[in-house]
């Protein structure tokens, strides 16, 4: 399982959120898969907001906390490999089981095997999110490392 971990400090606290700023360490911060969970607020600074149910602490502004993604390549998988595998299916099967040749219809076919893989992923997500496997992101206080 790969896990990515970041250092923040917490920005601000309400009843139901925390909001965590983040300091890019490393330059492949720019080219993670999570980039888009995070609010660029500068470019050396990210802010991502987490509920306050998750944490397994009493957050204060001005805390520093450890962040840890789990199941970064589950995730990529099924957000980038699921749609283009039905994709694919879809045109493997209109052109060889349906004989279809003419390329509209091809691709037209194609687009409904990636909606329908859209929903799909969507239905998977959905039974995630129950089972509480979604995207783990955790965070400690500084003293619980």
């Amino acid at each position: 399982m790969e896990t990515n971990q970041e250092l923040g400090q917490i920005v601000a606290v309400d009843e139901q959120a925390v909001i965590v700023a983040i300091k890019s360490r490393l330059p492949e911060c720019t080219h993670c898969g999570i980039a888009h969970l995070c609010q660029p607020v500068t470019a050396a600074e990210r802010q991502i907001k987490f509920p306050k149910k998750q944490l397994s602490f009493t957050p204060k502004i001005g805390q520093k906390v450890h962040i840890r993604f789990n199941k970064i390549v589950q995730y990529a998988f099924m957000v980038y490999l699921m749609p283009l595998f039905f994709f694919l299916t879809a045109l493997f099967v209109a052109q060889f089981c349906f004989r279809i040749q003419h390329e509209v219809w091809l691709f037209l076919f194609a687009l409904m095997g990636l909606v329908i893989g859209f929903f799909i992923l969507r239905f998977v997500n959905n039974l995630f999110s129950k089972k509480s496997s979604h995207l783990q992101i955790q965070i400690w206080g500084e003293n619980e490392c």
